[in-house]
């Protein structure tokens, strides 16, 4: 029986592609073999971070963000969720898309080199965008 939800940070280690979690290890949590490991630093510090990087999106680019941590179950497939980071409105207060906000540490700064946007985090906006 299935007892934790399936959301976007889980989306790489599916695929094999996150560096810190095996697609057994999601699947022994999602099954409740395991316990789903808290936050960590890195984690705490992101989420930290976001209010920050929300501003400084809406300094360079204009656009209207706000931070909200709305879940979106799937109408389809049972504990598939999406919680996006932020949305972005338009000048008429209307939604118009979905804003996932990314820190990097020095050591992490290499998958951004070409400012291309790495595979884990490309899955994630995919599955958000679901």
């Amino acid at each position: 029986m299935t007892t934790k939800r399936i959301g976007s940070s889980d989306i790489a280690a599916i695929a094999g592609l996150n560096k810190y979690k095996t697609p057994l290890e999601c699947w022994a949590e999602w099954t409740g073999r395991v316990e789903r490991d808290g936050e960590n630093d890195a984690m705490i510090m992101g989420k930290m971070a976001e209010p920050a990087l929300a501003e400084l999106y809406k300094r360079k680019t204009g656009k209207q963000i706000e931070l909200q941590a709305i879940k979106f179950p799937s109408p389809v497939f049972d504990g598939f969720v999406s919680v996006p980071d932020a949305f972005r409105f338009t000048p008429e207060n209307k939604i118009d898309g979905i804003v996932e906000l990314k820190t990097a540490s020095f050591r992490g700064l290499s998958a951004w080199e070409n400012d291309e946007l790495p595979d884990p985090y490309a899955l994630q906006v995919h599955w958000q965008m679901g």
